[in-house]
């Protein structure tokens, strides 16, 4: 991992391999009837989510976010405590 001048990191490793099974879970189709192109290594990886590149069965090139697993109970829990603390 590198960090940038601000001391965030600017390369992460991919948070889980089998984006292909997650995002058809969520979609609820087989990647083969929605993308002609998958790429199955994340062009992008952040603290939130990952991209992959696809082409859609029209030809249309699309960036696929991947969410972090947890991260909405993450969202969730950080909201709660500003909610919580002093205003």
């Amino acid at each position: 991992m590198v960090a940038n001048q601000a001391g965030l990191p600017d390369r992460l490793p991919a948070f889980f391999d089998g984006a292909e099974v997650t995002v058809s879970q969520k979609l609820e189709a087989s990647l083969s009837t929605l993308f002609t192109e998958f790429s199955t290594v994340p062009t992008v990886v952040a603290s939130i989510a990952q991209v992959h590149f696809a082409v859609t069965t029209v030809g249309e090139p699309v960036a696929v976010k991947a969410l972090r697993p947890g991260v909405e109970r993450q969202f969730e829990r950080n909201l709660s405590l500003l909610a919580w603390g002093p205003g």
